[in-house]
């Protein structure tokens, strides 16, 4: 199951209409399909795969879209490709809809009322969505929530994973205060974000902010997984992350 952002239009063509960046992501050929508006209702459309304009179009589709938009307007939208060939389609404001579709509950997300058991679960629902900037930048206020950076370094702890690192240790104790090495810590995405959202902690690691640095402004980097570690090499050299992923297996 995976989520591509369109734009819902209103104009001379009523139409979701996608990217053509996107392409690689939608299907591979013109197609008919179901599809089940935020209010419901089923209407059967076509994906017509236009080199310049993919789009997906049908009566039903119009009808809804005219109900909701005044002509020449644009609204954002995402579209979950589902099992079975049937598609739904959100509003981007539709938050509640497409947490509830993915399992995720925001009320707890938002209060940190979350333990590490519970956050690992509501993480481990959401899908890795390959997509561009846009899209990006449309799912990130529903599935990065703003208390995740305390929650990681709840489950992880406040050092950097690096193997061998002590910069957060060595901050505190010069400042003889714990904040000291909290504060040059950060979470670090293994699988950056413009391959994939991926909030999950198997993609996270905490890392010092200089080891942040070096990894985003120095690549490129291979990756590899070996077990829970994760290997991040460049040329003959390699960096360690070092994690402890048991209460994921704990509570699956």
């Amino acid at each position: 199951m995976s989520l591509i952002a369109c734009a819902i239009v209103h104009h001379t063509g009523t139409i979701l209409r996608f990217r053509t960046s996107q392409l690689p992501d939608l299907p591979n050929a013109d197609c008919d399909m179901p599809l089940v508006l935020p209010n419901g209702a089923v209407v059967h459309v076509h994906f017509r795969r236009h080199p310049a304009n993919p789009n997906i179009s049908g009566p039903g589709l119009v009808r809804y879209i005219k109900r909701r938009l005044r002509f020449g307007e644009k609204r954002g939208g995402l579209v979950e490709l589902g099992p079975g060939n049937v598609w739904r389609l959100f509003e981007i404001g539709d938050a509640e809809k497409v947490a509830s579709a993915h399992g995720i509950r925001l009320a707890a997300l938002r209060r940190g009322e979350l333990l590490a058991e519970s956050l690992a679960e509501a993480l481990g629902r959401i899908d890795r969505i390959h997509g561009t900037q846009e899209r990006r930048i449309a799912y990130q206020r529903l599935l990065r929530p703003a208390l995740l950076r305390r929650l990681i370094l709840g489950l992880f702890g406040e050092s950097c994973q690096v193997d061998a690192c002590k910069a957060p240790e060595d901050a505190s104790a010069y400042w003889n205060d714990a904040a000291a090495g909290r504060a040059i810590v950060e979470v670090h995405h293994v699988e950056s974000l413009a391959a994939c959202v991926d909030h999950h902690p198997h993609n996270l690691c905490v890392l010092c902010a200089n080891h942040h640095r070096l990894i985003h402004g120095f690549g490129p980097w291979t990756i590899t997984h070996v077990g829970d570690n994760i290997l991040i090499g460049k040329g003959p050299k390699q960096l360690q992350i070092v994690r402890d992923l048991s209460f994921l297996r704990a509570t699956a």
